[in-house]
């Protein structure tokens, strides 16, 4: 009986301890490294400096440095991603490419511009498919007295659109379609991205 039960913060403290012996010293290190450049970047991102003043402030630092703030910006990156934040990470990702002695600055124009395009295929094909439902909805203007049931059981009329159900199921599966395939060739341009800087 003499077993003592534990806190939360003893079991959270060994976890720690559990995972730090696991950590290797390449992982600690970009820990740090990514620690200290959340500051710098949250002031980046918020424009309260400019891509020359991060520039200035990674300046002296070492390839490994420079290549996990890279890879630190390119993770904000996403398919849905607006015009200013694109062109804002794309900015920083080629200043900090330039302070490297061994720069693939082309490649990784190249493939920043592979994405800027997919973003705007995704963005007009999802707008083109959303009028198209729109459309659909405007022919099937009857607009019609459903019976709904509400969560505490009472029956109630609901106005419906009058979508049938095969329409909404084709759109979803559309919108699914589309989501699928431009995750995927996102995700394959966001590793071909991380590799041509390092």
């Amino acid at each position: 009986m003499g077993d003592k039960i534990k806190s939360s913060y003893e079991i959270a403290m060994e976890k720690a301890d559990k995972i730090s012996k696991n950590t290797s010293e390449d992982e600690k290190i970009k820990f740090e490294i990514r620690n200290e450049l959340k500051p710098l970047f949250a002031k980046y991102y918020k424009d309260k400096i400019t891509v020359e003043e991060l520039w200035e402030e990674l300046e002296n630092k070492d390839k490994e440095y420079l290549i996990e703030a890279q890879l630190m910006i390119i993770e904000t990156l996403g398919l849905r991603s607006s015009q200013e934040e694109y062109r804002n990470r794309k900015k920083a990702i080629l200043a900090i490419e330039s302070l490297k002695s061994s720069q693939n600055t082309s490649g990784i124009e190249q493939t920043l511009g592979n994405i800027r395009q997919l973003q705007k295929q995704y963005k007009n094909e999802r707008e083109r498919l959303e009028n198209q439902l729109q459309k659909e909805a405007e022919k099937n203007t009857e607009m019609q007295m459903k019976p709904v049931q509400t969560e505490d059981g009472r029956t109630v009329m609901k106005l419906d659109s009058g979508l049938d159900e095969e329409t909404k199921k084709k759109y979803n599966q559309a919108i699914s379609n589309l989501e699928g395939q431009s995750d995927k060739r996102f995700k394959n341009l966001m590793d071909g991205l991380k590799e041509k800087i390092k």
